[in-house]
């Protein structure tokens, strides 16, 4: 028994994954312009928040997708 099928994964991944990526890199343009001394080890320290809201919306989205189907 799968949470969704194929068909629906595809859909699903294709819509939120150039989402996450699209949201993600605006952040870390953002703040590679507004600190100088941005390095890649402090990208995830910082982007914490980001990375949780955007692995929560995804979430939000299969379930919607799981309940809908």
């Amino acid at each position: 028994m799968s949470l969704l099928d194929r068909r629906e994964w595809v859909y699903l991944l294709s819509l939120l994954v150039p989402l996450v990526a699209y949201d993600l890199v605006l952040k870390v343009i953002g703040l590679a312009s507004e600190q100088q001394g941005f390095g890649v080890w402090d990208a995830p320290r910082l982007l914490r928040s980001d990375l949780l809201f955007d692995a929560g919306y995804v979430l939000v989205w299969i379930g919607l997708f799981a309940v809908a189907r």
